[in-house]
């Protein structure tokens, strides 16, 4: 009996230590991020907000399991001096093997997964131990924390009883109080909102390529090498960028950059003269390259701008550091940029889209499923999709949408209409 009482407790052990295992490996911050942003309403989403309500339960359930070990091998080898060195070393292979090495070996490939399939068994025990958790929780908080306003009874945090106005003032002093708290709670949540955004952005910097951020190679403003500075100024003028490639024949043939500066600083230059002399050497780098690599390429060599080629060596578009700073804190306008909505609610499902929308943000959006390759925006999906450049007004039905082709420029997809084709579910509560 009691061989089979020891190996019990040694799966337990192994299954407390898989469920730890699992959520450690889940704390790396580009998986808990993924994690969250399914936006789960399962028994992973409360030990995501506080892990310590999985921890505790975890510890205090090894603790309790090692020690029933622990005595039922004292039974075994009746504690005397030549069966102690015995019992510590079985103790040790039980913690080593069951809590560490057998649950690390489980979880290394998909702890999320592993997560889903024990947490609720798990959730079921923490349960029984949940009022001890909660005793714990108390008393590892801080106490700023469980009283932000750092009031103490009827105290002002000084020992002395506060003033207590009269019944008139109570009464028009009471709504601002209980508004007070709420305000302070929206503040709070919208700032711990957007310190989850900012995270999430990280954690998709880490993997985002320069072809996903760069201005494409139709939308780049150049002038061709054998402008005048008179040519130059008035591009410069039209168009407000500080920096502007210059190629010889095609885009594919970038010469360098002409800046503004250079022209600025040379107020007595011929306008007449060609704008050769100003043309700065041009960065180059392949649209594969990742975007956290070329910042610290952009900060080493201290460059603003980059020209991005293909794998032919053709130019696929232009790349600047404000591009790559989006990235993470989102559009960066000046006082010059014209305010243009990539993306327009119109109501009743109905949403207008930019073609330059990234596919995978129009897909939560809508919240369909989108698959396949070679495509990143919204226009290039719907091009992968027909195999054509469709007519504007054309309306079309795929990967449960409605589409519709509001806008194109030339061969160019710049705006689409779309609405699912079944509404999206939610569930409701039932009244009683």
């Amino acid at each position: 009996m009691t061989p089979l009482l020891l190996f019990l407790l040694g799966c337990a052990v192994t299954y407390l230590g898989t469920v730890s295992a699992a959520f450690n490996a889940l704390m790396r911050l580009s998986l808990r991020i993924h994690a969250e942003r399914t936006d789960r309403d399962d028994a992973l989403g409360p030990y995501l907000e506080d892990p310590r309500r999985l921890f505790i339960p975890v510890r205090l359930l090894i603790s309790a399991v090692t020690i029933l070990a622990a005595a039922l091998l004292a039974r075994v080898t009746g504690v005397e001096p030549g069966g102690f060195p015995v019992l510590v070393l079985t103790i040790v292979a039980i913690v080593v093997a069951c809590e560490h090495l057998m649950p690390l070996l489980i979880v290394r490939q998909d702890p999320e997964r592993v997560l889903d399939v024990l947490l609720p068994s798990f959730d079921a025990i923490a349960g029984v131990l949940r009022p001890l958790t909660s005793a714990l929780l108390r008393l590892g908080t801080p106490r700023a924390r469980r009283n932000p306003s750092g009031v103490r009874g009827n105290g002002n945090g000084n020992g002395h009883v506060p003033h207590t106005p009269p019944p008139a003032e109570k009464a028009a002093s009471a709504p601002a109080a209980s508004d007070a708290p709420e305000a302070g709670d929206t503040v709070e949540a919208a700032q711990e909102g957007q310190a989850r955004e900012l995270l999430r952005n990280l954690a998709d910097f880490r993997e985002t390529m320069v072809r996903e951020v760069m201005t494409p190679r139709p939308d780049i403003i150049a002038i061709e090498s054998d402008a005048t500075v008179a040519q130059l100024l008035t591009l410069f003028r039209d168009q407000q960028y500080s920096r502007i490639p210059v190629f010889k024949d095609t885009l594919d043939n970038v010469q360098g950059f002409v800046f503004i500066k250079d022209l600025m600083l040379k107020p007595g230059a011929s306008h007449t003269g060609p704008i050769t002399p100003y043309v700065r050497a041009a960065h180059f780098v392949p649209e594969t390259k990742r975007v956290p690599d070329l910042l610290k390429e952009f900060q080493r060599k201290r460059l603003q701008s980059a020209i991005v080629v293909d794998e032919y060596g053709g130019t696929a578009g232009l790349v600047t550091v404000e591009d790559l700073i989006e990235e993470i804190v989102g559009e960066i306008r000046d006082e010059y940029d014209v305010e243009v909505e990539r993306i327009v609610e119109e109501g009743n499902g109905s949403f207008l889209f930019s073609g330059s929308v990234h596919v995978e943000e129009m897909a939560d959006l809508m919240k369909v499923d989108i698959e396949g390759h070679g495509f990143e925006t919204v226009g290039g999906f719907l091009l992968s999709r027909l195999g054509r450049v469709p007519a504007v007004g054309e309306h079309l039905e795929m990967d449960g949408l409605d589409v519709e082709v509001v806008e194109t420029e030339q061969r160019r997809i710049t705006r689409v209409r779309m609405k699912r084709l079944e509404p999206v579910t939610t569930d409701t509560a039932q009244p009683a």
